[in-house]
């Protein structure tokens, strides 16, 4: 059941840099969280994931554990 990602369609740039949105639904010390997720991965010229980047809003997660 947990954990489970919900992605949402992925927004190109420029060059090799990918954006993406996802919700992730987790589970910590037994209670369910929802954090809102945008993930940024780079490619090689080989299409190789060479780097990747989560970033999260921490007050909605400790929002949610209180």
């Amino acid at each position: 059941m947990y954990p489970q990602i919900s992605a949402h369609p992925e927004r190109e740039s420029a060059e090799s840099a990918q954006w993406s949105e996802r919700l992730d639904r987790l589970r910590i010390g037994g209670m369910p969280v929802e954090l809102p997720v945008m993930g940024r991965f780079e490619v090689d010229a080989d299409g190789k994931l060479t780097t990747w980047r989560d970033s999260f809003d921490m007050v909605q997660l400790t929002s949610q554990m209180s």
